[in-house]
Protein backbone atom coordinates (compact mmCIF):
# COMPACT_ATOMS: atom_id res chain seq x y z
CA UNK A 1 0.00 0.00 0.00
CA UNK A 2 2.52 2.81 0.87
CA UNK A 3 4.58 2.32 -2.37
CA UNK A 4 1.67 3.87 -4.23
CA UNK A 5 2.96 6.87 -2.15
CA UNK A 6 5.57 7.01 -5.07
CA UNK A 7 5.49 8.76 -7.54
CA UNK A 8 4.96 6.78 -11.29
CA UNK A 9 8.30 7.42 -12.64
CA UNK A 10 9.60 6.09 -9.15
CA UNK A 11 7.63 3.40 -8.45
CA UNK A 12 8.62 2.36 -12.26
CA UNK A 13 12.25 2.02 -11.24
CA UNK A 14 11.63 -0.20 -8.35
CA UNK A 15 9.38 -2.60 -10.01
CA UNK A 16 12.14 -2.72 -12.72
CA UNK A 17 15.11 -3.25 -10.23
CA UNK A 18 12.74 -5.75 -8.53
CA UNK A 19 12.21 -7.39 -11.65
CA UNK A 20 15.88 -7.71 -12.36
CA UNK A 21 16.31 -9.07 -8.74
CA UNK A 22 14.13 -11.77 -9.16
CA UNK A 23 16.45 -12.54 -12.05
CA UNK A 24 19.90 -11.84 -10.98
CA UNK A 25 21.17 -14.50 -12.18
CA UNK A 26 20.05 -14.60 -15.78
CA UNK A 27 20.85 -11.84 -18.64
CA UNK A 28 16.54 -11.14 -19.90
CA UNK A 29 16.43 -9.48 -23.18
CA UNK A 30 15.55 -5.80 -23.47
CA UNK A 31 12.27 -6.93 -25.00
CA UNK A 32 11.70 -9.47 -22.36
CA UNK A 33 11.66 -7.11 -19.56
CA UNK A 34 9.86 -4.40 -21.39
CA UNK A 35 7.25 -6.89 -22.27
CA UNK A 36 6.96 -7.78 -18.31
CA UNK A 37 7.05 -4.32 -16.60
CA UNK A 38 4.37 -3.17 -20.07
CA UNK A 39 7.17 -0.30 -21.10
CA UNK A 40 9.15 0.80 -23.80
CA UNK A 41 12.33 -0.32 -24.40
CA UNK A 42 13.32 3.36 -24.89
CA UNK A 43 11.84 4.50 -21.64
CA UNK A 44 13.78 1.36 -20.13
CA UNK A 45 17.32 2.34 -21.41
CA UNK A 46 16.26 5.95 -19.62
CA UNK A 47 15.16 4.05 -16.27
CA UNK A 48 18.43 1.94 -16.76
CA UNK A 49 20.63 5.35 -16.96
CA UNK A 50 18.91 6.98 -14.56
CA UNK A 51 19.13 4.11 -11.81
CA UNK A 52 22.63 3.80 -12.22
CA UNK A 53 23.19 7.48 -11.03
CA UNK A 54 21.99 6.57 -7.87
CA UNK A 55 22.47 2.92 -7.03
CA UNK A 56 25.96 2.85 -7.18
CA UNK A 57 28.11 0.69 -6.38
CA UNK A 58 25.29 -1.53 -7.35
CA UNK A 59 25.17 -1.81 -11.04
CA UNK A 60 22.94 -1.91 -13.76
CA UNK A 61 24.81 -4.17 -17.00
CA UNK A 62 23.21 -3.52 -20.74
CA UNK A 63 25.11 -5.52 -23.01
CA UNK A 64 24.87 -8.08 -26.06
CA UNK A 65 23.62 -10.51 -23.92
CA UNK A 66 20.84 -8.58 -22.49
CA UNK A 67 20.30 -6.72 -18.84
CA UNK A 68 21.40 -7.64 -15.66
CA UNK A 69 21.51 -6.42 -12.22
CA UNK A 70 25.80 -6.99 -10.89
CA UNK A 71 25.37 -6.14 -6.95
CA UNK A 72 29.10 -6.19 -5.16
CA UNK A 73 29.39 -9.00 -2.35
CA UNK A 74 28.43 -6.59 0.52
CA UNK A 75 25.63 -5.22 -0.96
CA UNK A 76 22.19 -6.80 -0.48
CA UNK A 77 18.45 -6.62 -2.02
CA UNK A 78 17.94 -4.27 1.28
CA UNK A 79 20.25 -1.59 0.08
CA UNK A 80 18.17 -0.88 -3.32
CA UNK A 81 14.79 -0.27 -1.78
CA UNK A 82 16.98 2.44 0.68
CA UNK A 83 18.40 4.62 -2.24
CA UNK A 84 14.50 4.44 -3.51
CA UNK A 85 13.62 6.16 -0.80
CA UNK A 86 16.74 8.51 -0.93
CA UNK A 87 15.23 9.55 -4.08
CA UNK A 88 11.33 9.45 -3.48
CA UNK A 89 10.57 13.45 -3.65
CA UNK A 90 7.12 11.56 -1.68
CA UNK A 91 9.22 10.45 1.19
CA UNK A 92 11.42 13.32 1.28
CA UNK A 93 8.27 15.59 1.88
CA UNK A 94 7.03 13.22 4.57
CA UNK A 95 10.22 13.07 6.61
CA UNK A 96 10.82 16.85 6.67
CA UNK A 97 7.60 17.43 7.31
CA UNK A 98 7.83 15.18 10.39
CA UNK A 99 11.14 16.22 11.81
CA UNK A 100 10.93 19.88 11.28
CA UNK A 101 7.07 20.75 12.38
CA UNK A 102 5.87 24.25 12.27
CA UNK A 103 7.21 25.02 8.91
CA UNK A 104 4.80 26.90 5.96
CA UNK A 105 4.14 24.98 2.65
CA UNK A 106 6.43 27.79 0.76
CA UNK A 107 9.33 27.24 3.05
CA UNK A 108 9.27 23.36 2.27
CA UNK A 109 8.79 23.85 -1.53
CA UNK A 110 12.11 25.90 -1.57
CA UNK A 111 14.14 23.33 0.50
CA UNK A 112 12.83 20.19 -1.80
CA UNK A 113 13.70 22.64 -4.81
CA UNK A 114 10.17 21.95 -5.88
CA UNK A 115 7.64 24.70 -7.29
CA UNK A 116 4.56 25.48 -4.85
CA UNK A 117 2.00 23.82 -6.58
CA UNK A 118 3.68 20.88 -6.91
CA UNK A 119 3.92 20.43 -3.42
CA UNK A 120 0.39 21.77 -2.95
CA UNK A 121 0.14 18.56 -4.98
CA UNK A 122 2.20 16.21 -3.20
CA UNK A 123 0.25 16.67 -0.16
CA UNK A 124 -2.84 16.27 -1.52
CA UNK A 125 -1.95 13.05 -3.41
CA UNK A 126 0.37 11.72 -0.47
CA UNK A 127 -2.69 12.08 2.33
CA UNK A 128 -5.02 10.11 -0.24
CA UNK A 129 -3.00 7.33 1.06
CA UNK A 130 -2.00 8.25 4.73
CA UNK A 131 -5.63 8.79 5.47
CA UNK A 132 -6.41 5.27 5.15
CA UNK A 133 -3.70 4.59 7.57
CA UNK A 134 -5.37 7.24 9.95
CA UNK A 135 -3.06 10.03 9.84
CA UNK A 136 -2.49 12.82 7.60
CA UNK A 137 -0.16 15.89 6.53
CA UNK A 138 -1.79 19.39 7.76
CA UNK A 139 -1.07 22.78 5.75
CA UNK A 140 -0.97 25.29 8.03
CA UNK A 141 1.09 24.76 9.90
CA UNK A 142 2.81 21.71 8.50
CA UNK A 143 2.18 18.87 10.85
CA UNK A 144 1.26 15.66 11.06
CA UNK A 145 -2.25 14.61 13.03
CA UNK A 146 -4.33 11.80 13.30
CA UNK A 147 -3.61 8.34 15.04
CA UNK A 148 -0.35 9.07 17.14
CA UNK A 149 0.47 4.92 17.51
CA UNK A 150 0.15 4.18 13.48
CA UNK A 151 2.19 7.59 12.49
CA UNK A 152 5.32 6.72 14.82
CA UNK A 153 5.50 2.88 13.69
CA UNK A 154 4.79 3.83 10.29
CA UNK A 155 7.77 6.72 10.56
CA UNK A 156 9.80 3.65 12.61
CA UNK A 157 9.76 1.31 10.03
CA UNK A 158 10.30 4.06 7.44
CA UNK A 159 13.63 5.06 9.62
CA UNK A 160 14.80 1.59 9.92
CA UNK A 161 14.46 0.92 5.93
CA UNK A 162 16.24 4.25 4.83
CA UNK A 163 19.13 4.37 7.99
CA UNK A 164 21.24 1.32 8.94
CA UNK A 165 23.05 3.11 11.35
CA UNK A 166 21.62 5.15 14.36
CA UNK A 167 24.90 7.52 13.58
CA UNK A 168 22.89 8.13 10.06
CA UNK A 169 20.03 10.49 11.92
CA UNK A 170 21.63 10.78 15.25
CA UNK A 171 24.27 13.00 16.94
CA UNK A 172 26.77 11.37 18.97
CA UNK A 173 25.30 12.94 22.45
CA UNK A 174 21.82 11.74 21.04
CA UNK A 175 22.85 8.37 21.27
CA UNK A 176 24.74 8.07 24.27
CA UNK A 177 21.89 9.41 25.83
CA UNK A 178 19.38 6.92 24.17
CA UNK A 179 21.31 4.32 25.34
CA UNK A 180 21.80 4.79 28.50
CA UNK A 181 18.10 5.56 28.71
CA UNK A 182 17.30 2.35 26.98
CA UNK A 183 19.56 0.42 28.88
CA UNK A 184 18.44 1.64 32.62
CA UNK A 185 14.88 0.57 31.48
CA UNK A 186 15.79 -2.46 30.44
CA UNK A 187 17.13 -3.34 33.81
CA UNK A 188 14.03 -2.73 35.42
CA UNK A 189 12.45 -4.77 33.60
CA UNK A 190 14.56 -7.18 33.54
CA UNK A 191 14.99 -7.79 29.98
CA UNK A 192 18.49 -8.04 28.17
CA UNK A 193 18.05 -6.52 24.66
CA UNK A 194 20.15 -8.03 21.89
CA UNK A 195 21.27 -5.68 19.17
CA UNK A 196 18.00 -5.67 16.39
CA UNK A 197 15.72 -5.04 19.71
CA UNK A 198 17.90 -1.98 20.84
CA UNK A 199 18.05 -0.66 17.17
CA UNK A 200 14.19 -0.96 17.13
CA UNK A 201 13.69 0.48 20.53
CA UNK A 202 16.30 3.54 19.96
CA UNK A 203 14.37 4.10 16.41
CA UNK A 204 10.84 4.52 18.31
CA UNK A 205 12.48 6.53 21.16
CA UNK A 206 14.24 8.86 18.84
CA UNK A 207 10.61 9.44 17.03
CA UNK A 208 8.60 9.98 19.55
CA UNK A 209 11.41 12.65 21.20
CA UNK A 210 10.37 14.54 17.62
CA UNK A 211 6.46 14.11 18.74
CA UNK A 212 6.43 15.26 22.16
CA UNK A 213 8.69 18.16 21.42
CA UNK A 214 5.87 19.20 19.40
CA UNK A 215 3.22 18.33 22.00
CA UNK A 216 1.70 15.23 20.20
CA UNK A 217 1.54 12.61 22.95
CA UNK A 218 -0.34 9.09 22.88
CA UNK A 219 -3.27 8.36 25.03
CA UNK A 220 -1.42 6.41 27.83
CA UNK A 221 -4.41 4.96 30.91
CA UNK A 222 -3.27 4.86 34.16
CA UNK A 223 -0.09 4.98 36.28
CA UNK A 224 3.38 3.33 35.04
CA UNK A 225 4.10 -0.07 36.40
CA UNK A 226 7.89 1.03 36.77
CA UNK A 227 10.15 3.72 38.54
CA UNK A 228 13.09 4.90 36.75
CA UNK A 229 16.15 6.11 38.32
CA UNK A 230 17.03 8.77 35.26
CA UNK A 231 14.59 11.10 37.15
CA UNK A 232 16.40 10.72 39.85
CA UNK A 233 19.77 12.06 37.92
CA UNK A 234 19.61 16.03 37.01
CA UNK A 235 22.81 15.91 35.11
CA UNK A 236 21.23 13.62 32.70
CA UNK A 237 17.61 14.90 32.74
CA UNK A 238 19.32 18.55 31.94
CA UNK A 239 21.42 16.68 29.06
CA UNK A 240 18.53 14.95 27.33
CA UNK A 241 16.54 18.22 27.30
CA UNK A 242 19.79 20.03 25.82
CA UNK A 243 19.81 17.32 22.98
CA UNK A 244 16.39 16.42 22.37
CA UNK A 245 13.81 19.49 23.70
CA UNK A 246 12.10 17.18 26.10
CA UNK A 247 11.64 17.14 29.45
CA UNK A 248 11.54 13.80 31.11
CA UNK A 249 9.50 12.92 33.34
CA UNK A 250 7.20 9.59 34.54
CA UNK A 251 4.84 10.53 31.53
CA UNK A 252 7.36 11.21 28.91
CA UNK A 253 9.11 7.90 29.43
CA UNK A 254 5.82 6.03 29.42
CA UNK A 255 5.55 7.68 26.11
CA UNK A 256 8.70 7.17 24.58
CA UNK A 257 8.50 3.18 25.67
CA UNK A 258 4.70 3.10 25.08
CA UNK A 259 4.97 -0.17 23.68
CA UNK A 260 7.10 -1.45 26.34
CA UNK A 261 4.72 -0.16 28.95
CA UNK A 262 1.47 -1.29 27.60
CA UNK A 263 -0.66 -3.66 29.64
CA UNK A 264 -0.64 -5.72 26.29
CA UNK A 265 2.82 -6.16 25.86
CA UNK A 266 4.52 -9.27 27.86
CA UNK A 267 8.51 -9.26 28.92
CA UNK A 268 8.71 -12.85 30.47
CA UNK A 269 6.15 -15.44 31.55
CA UNK A 270 4.94 -13.90 34.51
CA UNK A 271 3.92 -10.98 32.66
CA UNK A 272 2.03 -13.44 30.27
CA UNK A 273 0.38 -14.95 33.32
CA UNK A 274 -0.80 -11.58 34.80
CA UNK A 275 -2.31 -10.67 31.52
CA UNK A 276 -4.38 -13.82 30.56
CA UNK A 277 -5.47 -13.31 34.33
CA UNK A 278 -7.11 -10.10 33.73
CA UNK A 279 -8.17 -10.36 30.14
CA UNK A 280 -10.28 -13.19 29.14
CA UNK A 281 -9.73 -12.58 24.86
CA UNK A 282 -6.06 -12.37 25.80
CA UNK A 283 -6.59 -15.68 27.65
CA UNK A 284 -8.16 -16.99 24.28
CA UNK A 285 -5.22 -15.58 21.90
CA UNK A 286 -2.98 -17.11 24.50
CA UNK A 287 -4.46 -20.77 24.07
CA UNK A 288 -5.04 -19.92 20.34
CA UNK A 289 -1.09 -19.87 20.20
CA UNK A 290 -0.62 -22.82 22.15
CA UNK A 291 -2.82 -25.06 20.27
CA UNK A 292 -1.06 -23.82 16.65
CA UNK A 293 2.42 -24.98 18.80
CA UNK A 294 1.42 -27.75 20.01
CA UNK A 295 -0.01 -29.27 16.93
CA UNK A 296 2.86 -28.52 14.60
CA UNK A 297 4.90 -29.61 17.07
CA UNK A 298 2.93 -33.09 16.84
CA UNK A 299 2.19 -33.08 13.31
CA UNK A 300 5.76 -32.70 11.99
CA UNK A 301 7.38 -34.91 15.52
CA UNK A 302 8.91 -32.03 16.55
CA UNK A 303 9.94 -31.53 20.52
CA UNK A 304 9.42 -28.16 22.27
CA UNK A 305 11.03 -27.35 25.17
CA UNK A 306 9.50 -25.21 28.12
CA UNK A 307 12.35 -22.45 27.35
CA UNK A 308 11.64 -22.31 23.31
CA UNK A 309 7.73 -22.74 24.26
CA UNK A 310 7.76 -19.70 26.57
CA UNK A 311 9.79 -17.40 24.22
CA UNK A 312 7.50 -18.64 21.08
CA UNK A 313 4.76 -18.01 23.19
CA UNK A 314 5.83 -14.53 23.99
CA UNK A 315 6.86 -13.52 20.41
CA UNK A 316 3.85 -14.54 18.83
CA UNK A 317 1.75 -13.18 21.58
CA UNK A 318 3.27 -9.69 21.23
CA UNK A 319 3.14 -9.83 17.09
CA UNK A 320 -0.34 -10.47 17.18
CA UNK A 321 -1.27 -7.20 19.81
CA UNK A 322 0.41 -5.55 17.37
CA UNK A 323 -1.63 -6.25 14.32
CA UNK A 324 -2.66 -2.86 12.82
CA UNK A 325 0.67 -1.45 12.66
CA UNK A 326 2.02 -1.47 8.94
CA UNK A 327 5.50 -3.80 9.57
CA UNK A 328 6.99 -2.42 6.77
CA UNK A 329 6.86 0.26 4.18
CA UNK A 330 8.55 -0.86 0.90
CA UNK A 331 11.11 -3.40 2.01
CA UNK A 332 8.87 -6.34 3.04
CA UNK A 333 11.62 -8.61 5.57
CA UNK A 334 9.00 -11.22 5.84
CA UNK A 335 8.33 -11.88 2.36
CA UNK A 336 12.07 -11.56 1.34
CA UNK A 337 12.49 -13.76 3.55
CA UNK A 338 10.26 -16.56 2.34
CA UNK A 339 10.97 -15.59 -1.06
CA UNK A 340 14.53 -16.73 -0.95
CA UNK A 341 13.87 -19.54 1.33
CA UNK A 342 11.59 -20.57 -0.74
CA UNK A 343 13.56 -21.39 -3.81
CA UNK A 344 15.77 -23.72 -1.53
CA UNK A 345 12.59 -25.31 -0.23
CA UNK A 346 9.70 -24.40 -1.78
CA UNK A 347 7.33 -26.06 0.50
CA UNK A 348 8.09 -24.48 3.70
CA UNK A 349 5.88 -22.02 3.26
CA UNK A 350 2.73 -23.98 2.44
CA UNK A 351 3.31 -26.02 5.31
CA UNK A 352 2.77 -23.43 7.88
CA UNK A 353 0.51 -21.89 5.83
CA UNK A 354 -2.49 -23.71 7.08
CA UNK A 355 -1.41 -23.82 10.98
CA UNK A 356 -1.70 -19.54 10.99
CA UNK A 357 -4.29 -19.24 8.50
CA UNK A 358 -6.66 -21.58 10.51
CA UNK A 359 -5.16 -21.73 14.07
CA UNK A 360 -6.84 -17.65 14.83
CA UNK A 361 -10.22 -17.10 15.02
CA UNK A 362 -9.43 -13.57 13.64
CA UNK A 363 -8.33 -13.30 10.03
CA UNK A 364 -4.84 -12.06 9.47
CA UNK A 365 -3.23 -10.20 6.44
CA UNK A 366 -0.92 -11.14 4.25
CA UNK A 367 1.82 -9.49 5.59
CA UNK A 368 1.03 -10.74 8.89
CA UNK A 369 0.85 -13.90 7.83
CA UNK A 370 4.27 -14.15 6.46
CA UNK A 371 5.80 -12.10 9.59
CA UNK A 372 4.30 -14.79 12.01
CA UNK A 373 5.96 -17.70 9.38
CA UNK A 374 9.15 -15.51 9.34
CA UNK A 375 9.11 -15.94 13.99
CA UNK A 376 8.56 -19.06 13.49
CA UNK A 377 10.61 -20.21 11.65
CA UNK A 378 13.81 -17.65 12.82
CA UNK A 379 13.14 -18.69 16.06
CA UNK A 380 12.27 -22.32 16.12
CA UNK A 381 15.47 -23.84 15.00
CA UNK A 382 13.83 -27.48 15.10
CA UNK A 383 11.12 -26.75 12.87
CA UNK A 384 13.39 -24.97 10.25
CA UNK A 385 15.50 -28.31 10.40
CA UNK A 386 12.63 -30.58 10.05
CA UNK A 387 10.63 -28.79 7.02
CA UNK A 388 14.25 -28.57 5.07
CA UNK A 389 14.69 -31.79 5.51
CA UNK A 390 10.89 -33.27 4.47
CA UNK A 391 11.18 -31.06 1.52
CA UNK A 392 10.95 -33.35 -1.64
CA UNK A 393 15.00 -32.95 -3.37
CA UNK A 394 16.00 -32.63 -6.50
CA UNK A 395 17.42 -35.90 -7.55
CA UNK A 396 20.66 -34.65 -9.43
CA UNK A 397 22.78 -37.51 -11.17
CA UNK A 398 26.59 -37.45 -12.17
CA UNK A 399 27.77 -38.95 -15.70
CA UNK A 400 31.37 -38.97 -14.94
CA UNK A 401 33.83 -40.79 -17.84
CA UNK A 402 37.05 -39.75 -15.66
CA UNK A 403 37.71 -41.57 -12.19
CA UNK A 404 35.22 -43.07 -10.34
CA UNK A 405 36.90 -41.66 -7.48
CA UNK A 406 36.69 -37.95 -8.58
CA UNK A 407 32.72 -38.87 -8.98
CA UNK A 408 32.53 -39.71 -5.29
CA UNK A 409 34.61 -36.21 -4.92
CA UNK A 410 32.06 -34.67 -6.90
CA UNK A 411 28.94 -36.28 -4.69
CA UNK A 412 30.72 -35.25 -1.61
CA UNK A 413 31.18 -31.66 -2.84
CA UNK A 414 27.65 -31.14 -4.25
CA UNK A 415 25.78 -32.61 -0.80
CA UNK A 416 27.87 -30.77 1.65
CA UNK A 417 27.65 -27.36 -0.48
CA UNK A 418 24.69 -27.15 -2.50
CA UNK A 419 22.04 -24.33 -1.54
CA UNK A 420 19.42 -26.82 -2.00
CA UNK A 421 18.09 -29.99 -1.16
CA UNK A 422 19.52 -32.60 -3.01
CA UNK A 423 19.95 -36.35 -4.05
CA UNK A 424 22.95 -37.35 -5.88
CA UNK A 425 23.51 -40.58 -7.93
CA UNK A 426 26.70 -41.30 -9.41
CA UNK A 427 25.51 -43.51 -12.84
CA UNK A 428 27.92 -46.18 -12.88
CA UNK A 429 26.75 -47.50 -16.26
CA UNK A 430 24.58 -45.52 -18.89
CA UNK A 431 23.51 -45.78 -22.24
CA UNK A 432 22.09 -42.99 -24.76
CA UNK A 433 18.76 -44.66 -23.53
CA UNK A 434 19.20 -44.41 -19.77
CA UNK A 435 19.69 -40.96 -19.84
CA UNK A 436 16.90 -40.18 -21.84
CA UNK A 437 15.14 -41.61 -19.02
CA UNK A 438 15.93 -38.98 -16.83
CA UNK A 439 12.76 -37.27 -15.05
CA UNK A 440 12.53 -33.30 -16.38
CA UNK A 441 12.84 -32.27 -12.62
CA UNK A 442 16.37 -33.56 -12.37
CA UNK A 443 19.76 -32.22 -12.83
CA UNK A 444 22.56 -34.54 -14.79
CA UNK A 445 25.86 -33.39 -14.35
CA UNK A 446 27.99 -34.25 -16.43
CA UNK A 447 31.79 -33.75 -17.72
CA UNK A 448 31.12 -35.45 -21.45
CA UNK A 449 30.78 -32.01 -23.67
CA UNK A 450 27.83 -31.72 -26.06
CA UNK A 451 25.27 -34.14 -24.44
CA UNK A 452 21.82 -33.68 -26.25
CA UNK A 453 18.26 -34.92 -26.36
CA UNK A 454 18.04 -35.18 -22.96
CA UNK A 455 14.56 -33.94 -21.08
CA UNK A 456 16.61 -32.28 -17.72
CA UNK A 457 18.88 -29.55 -17.67
CA UNK A 458 22.56 -30.60 -18.44
CA UNK A 459 25.44 -28.63 -16.81
CA UNK A 460 29.14 -29.72 -18.33
CA UNK A 461 31.82 -29.43 -16.09
CA UNK A 462 35.61 -29.45 -16.92
CA UNK A 463 36.88 -31.33 -13.69
CA UNK A 464 35.40 -29.90 -10.76
CA UNK A 465 32.75 -27.27 -9.51
CA UNK A 466 33.90 -23.76 -10.20
CA UNK A 467 31.93 -20.79 -9.50
CA UNK A 468 29.98 -20.40 -12.56
CA UNK A 469 29.12 -24.11 -12.52
CA UNK A 470 28.08 -23.16 -9.35
CA UNK A 471 25.70 -20.23 -10.77
CA UNK A 472 24.64 -22.52 -13.22
CA UNK A 473 23.33 -25.51 -10.86
CA UNK A 474 21.71 -22.82 -8.61
CA UNK A 475 19.82 -20.98 -11.69
CA UNK A 476 18.91 -25.12 -12.62
CA UNK A 477 17.42 -26.14 -9.21
CA UNK A 478 15.79 -22.82 -9.15
CA UNK A 479 14.11 -23.23 -12.26
CA UNK A 480 12.86 -26.90 -11.33
CA UNK A 481 11.37 -25.61 -8.16
CA UNK A 482 9.69 -23.03 -9.62
CA UNK A 483 8.06 -25.73 -11.79
CA UNK A 484 6.99 -28.02 -9.19
CA UNK A 485 5.54 -24.93 -7.77
CA UNK A 486 3.16 -24.92 -10.80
Amino acid sequence: MMRKILSKHDLRQLQLLESLLKNKQKWLSLKELSDLLGIPIRTLHADVHEINTYIGPVHIKVSSFGIKISIPSNYSERYLYKKILEESREFQLIEHVFTNEGETIESLADKLFISLSTTKRMIRDINYILQNEGFFIHGKPLSFLGNERKLTQFMSYYFTEKYFFLEEFMSKEQHSLITTLITTMMDKMGKKLNYPEFKRRAIWSYLKCIRLKNNHQLPVAGESRYSYSVLYDKIFRDDFCAAFGIHLTDKSIQQLFHILTSDYYVCNMEDLRQLILRDLKQKELYQEIETILNNISGDLNIPLDMERREKLLIDLLNIINLRGNRIYVLYNRGEHFLSNISACYFNIQNILESYIKDGFSFVLTVAERSELTYILLTHWPELYKKICSIELPVNVFLLIDADVELGMILKEELETYAHYNIETTILTTYTKGQLSGIAPDCVLITNIPGIQHVACPVLCIDTFMNRWNWDEFDIMIEDINAARKG
